[in-house]
């Protein structure tokens, strides 16, 4: 365990008090602030509390660093912490810095370093035999969540509402973790098979998840779980995903009724059809992601957590400037509840595929089809116009041709058609 200790250096007095006060946001998960007399005789280094702003960003995650002397290792540690997440202005932010900058800088001022101390124990305490199921589950929920990337968390957050959903149904909310049993899990997934109306894809993946859980539950209470109940179970048998594009007839049919009852929803999935970004990823767009011949595409809610530009096409471009969705207020989202653009961005993570759901239905389209084949689609349309496979793997942002291959082949392309012109004929 580590922790920051004062040396003995008598430049503007701390108590031992104050210095708890002062460092009492410094504790983290892995370490232990220590109070600890150092050597008056040593003028220790360190370096003051600067902020890093990510560029003026603030979609990013803002902290701010300094370096303290570290005795163990005779250089200075770098420090970072976080900028809590409410404050979302860039006022709110610079604010929250200064006050903390000034506590911080005081601190190093007066002389503390950085401690080493040895740490009791990781282990939770009191009987880990009594722990309750939901109270394990939720401490690994938001373990597993911490170590992965966005979308996983997302997908952890999901699952887990649908678990809850379960745990009510069922009654298990005062069962025991050790009391969890094989039988207990197969009863979860024949449930979700009969409610959720899903897929074996989607119910290996609950099974995947749950046995994630379960693996962090015996790392967290290996006195009340010895064996995971979920390893064992078996794979469901799935197909290779099949993709459904929109024919002509029925993109204008769509369109038309979007344009008449649903103006939002239109332009949310014109900007789907042509930058092919998933809808999840389209939510947090706002006006300073637009530029001239390109559109960078916010990480936060893509796959990979990278944020990469996708070009802005002819009929994309009609769109931003009709709606003036380029301009000085560089706050404002592109897909607002107020607005477009407005204040607010959309509310729910389903939110556009739910309104879009409702155009099909009033349509009497058949229920292979949803929001995000507005991108499958885009992704045909545009392959069959420029035939530039490398263009489309582009404008996906995939990080390998092959995968735009794959991807292709689930929508019923080859991208070889010229080359199979050549093929030999059968006499």
């Amino acid at each position: 365990m580590e922790g920051l200790i004062p040396s003995t250096r008598t430049t503007s007095p701390i108590t031992h008090y104050e210095s708890l006060i002062y460092f009492g946001f410094f504790i983290f998960a892995t370490s232990l602030l220590q109070m600890e007399q150092g050597n008056s005789k040593v003028k220790y280094p360190f370096r003051l509390c600067k902020l890093n702003d990510r560029k003026g960003d603030i979609n990013k995650r803002w902290f701010f660093e300094y370096y303290v002397f570290d005795p163990v290792i005779n250089k200075l540690k770098r420090i970072i912490e976080y900028i809590p997440a409410e404050f979302r202005s860039e006022k709110q932010r610079i604010e929250f810095f200064e006050k903390r900058k000034k506590i911080i800088d005081k601190v190093l001022e007066s002389g503390y370093i950085f401690k080493h101390v040895e740490k009791e124990t990781d282990k939770p305490e009191g009987d880990q035999k009594l722990v309750g199921l939901l109270v394990a589950l939720e401490e690994a929920k938001k373990a597993k969540s911490a170590q992965g990337a966005k979308g996983t968390k997302e997908k952890y957050d999901g699952q887990w509402n649908v678990w809850m959903q379960y745990v009510n149904e069922a009654k298990l909310q005062n069962k025991l973790l050790n009391e969890f049993t094989q039988r207990d899990a197969i009863r979860f997934l024949d449930w979700i098979r009969e409610n959720r109306n899903v897929g074996n894809r989607t119910l290996n993946s609950y099974r995947e998840t749950m046995r994630s859980l379960f693996f962090e539950c015996m790392i967290r209470y290996e006195e009340a779980i010895k064996k995971n109940v979920w390893v064992g179970l078996p794979v469901y048998k799935s197909a290779e995903a099949v993709n459904y594009t929109f024919n002509v007839d029925q993109k204008k049919q769509l369109m038309d009724w979007m344009r008449i009852h649903d103006e939002l929803l239109y332009i949310f999935c014109r900007f789907i059809y042509y930058t092919l970004a998933r809808p999840s990823e389209l939510r947090g767009l706002r006006v300073n992601h637009i530029g001239e011949t390109t559109i960078l595409i916010p990480g936060q809610g893509a796959k990979n957590d990278r944020t990469l530009p996708v070009r802005i096409f002819e009929g994309l471009e009609k769109i931003i400037q009709t709606y003036k969705l380029r301009g000085n207020q560089k706050h404002l989202y592109i897909f607002s509840i107020d607005s477009i653009p407005g204040e607010q961005k959309i509310l729910g993570r389903n939110t556009m595929n739910e309104r879009h759901s409702k155009a099909l239905k009033a349509l009497n389209f058949p229920p292979i089809f949803s929001i995000y084949s507005w991108k499958d689609t885009g992704v045909v349309d545009l392959y069959m116009a420029t035939k530039d496979i490398d263009l489309v793997s582009r404008q996906c942002r995939h990080h390998s041709l092959d995968m735009t291959h794959r991807y292709m082949r689930s929508l019923g392309i080859l991208g070889d058609n010229e080359r199979a012109k050549l093929a030999p004929e059968l006499e």
